[in-house]
């Protein structure tokens, strides 16, 4: 699991409308896809080259997690910190098929178990340390904290919606691909938003 992820703005964002416009360091495709869903203008800005964009003004606010930032004391350049964006990606184990399949069925019970064990403890981790660590880090460098309300989680909520889910399906190969099918299956029923034939996505 990795930590969450905030904005480094120069200007307080606490609402939808603060986001429009706003030129705003992405690092990934899906990251940018949200960025642009709340109104914003995502770029693609190498992590070594955030500082002095934001420096310049080049960028407005960078999206990236609390303690990324303040390891390259983002908190000299940027006013308030503003999120979290809940951004728990996960790291993956693999394992080849062949090798897996001769293991005793105990031993593949065991690898599983801690393996759940390792998750779980990650992701607390993720959440109540590194992430506070990165906010107190930002505050102490002389940012302010801005928690996300009630109004900018739900927009962030119909962004996604709106914008990275069908981009994503997309992306991964339309509505007939295997990642598609295996959403609406597994995940749509978690998430109450499934994909629609015409590409878009819905709340139910």
């Amino acid at each position: 699991m990795y930590p969450n992820n905030f904005y480094f703005a120069n200007k307080p964002l606490r609402t939808r409308e603060d986001f429009k416009g706003m030129k705003t360091r992405s690092h990934s495709t899906v990251l940018g896809d949200l960025i642009d869903g709340m109104g914003a203008n995502a770029q693609f800005v190498a992590f070594s080259e955030v500082y002095t964009a934001l420096e310049r003004g080049i960028l407005d606010t960078a999206v990236s997690c609390g303690t990324c930032g303040s390891g390259l004391r983002w908190y000299e350049v940027s006013k308030y910190l503003v999120g979290p964006i809940v951004a728990l990606g996960h790291s993956w184990v693999t394992v080849n098929g062949d090798r897996w399949n001769a293991m005793p069925a105990d031993l593949q019970g065991i690898i599983q178990e801690e393996a759940a064990k390792h998750e779980a403890l990650t992701m607390k981790n993720a959440t109540t340390i590194w992430d506070q660590n990165g906010i107190d880090e930002n505050v102490a460098g002389g940012m302010e904290y801005i928690e996300f309300n009630d109004e900018l989680v739900e927009s962030m909520r119909q962004a996604a919606i709106s914008k990275v889910l069908p981009n994503w399906i997309t992306r991964a190969g339309g509505l007939n691909s295997e990642a598609a099918k295996i959403y609406n299956d597994k995940v749509a029923p978690l998430l109450r938003v499934r994909v629609l034939p015409d590409g878009s996505a819905e709340e139910y």
